[in-house]
């Protein structure tokens, strides 16, 4: 079965929510996907893939607990996914009802963890996050 996506919410949240600068004709491929699972213990809530361009990583989190592991987890998969399709950008957006809870420990993570300059870190209230599908 095929899912049919969504292409402006998707071309509103890329833009408008994570702040990205894409040109048109970027949004013309783009691969969205639900439920995608990178490991036994980690589950996406959607996994977009734009114009070859850029990947973005979106997950769920309801408390800072796992953040410590969690967040250099996704850093290594998303860049090496990036490097691999050959992309540009990844972008990692974490998900969740409790932002002021999340975002210091989060960004404190992120900070410390070794990464490059083409992989950022967002944080976003669940109801930000638009249908897709």
């Amino acid at each position: 079965m095929r899912l049919v996506i969504n292409r402006e919410n998707i071309k509103t949240f890329v833009r408008k929510t994570l702040g990205c600068s894409c040109p048109e004709e970027v949004f013309e491929h783009i691969d969205c996907r639900p439920g995608v699972a990178l490991d036994e213990k980690t589950l996406l809530r959607n996994k977009l893939a734009i114009g070859g361009r850029l990947l973005i990583y979106i997950m769920e989190v309801s408390s800072s607990d796992a953040l410590g592991a969690l967040i250099p987890f996704l850093v290594d998969k998303g860049s090496n996914e990036r490097d691999s399709l050959g992309f540009n950008r990844a972008r990692l957006v974490l998900v969740t009802d409790d932002i002021d809870q999340i975002k210091k420990a989060a960004s404190c993570i992120f900070e410390k963890t070794q990464k490059d300059e083409k992989i950022h870190l967002h944080l976003i209230h669940k109801h930000g996050i638009p249908d897709f599908l």
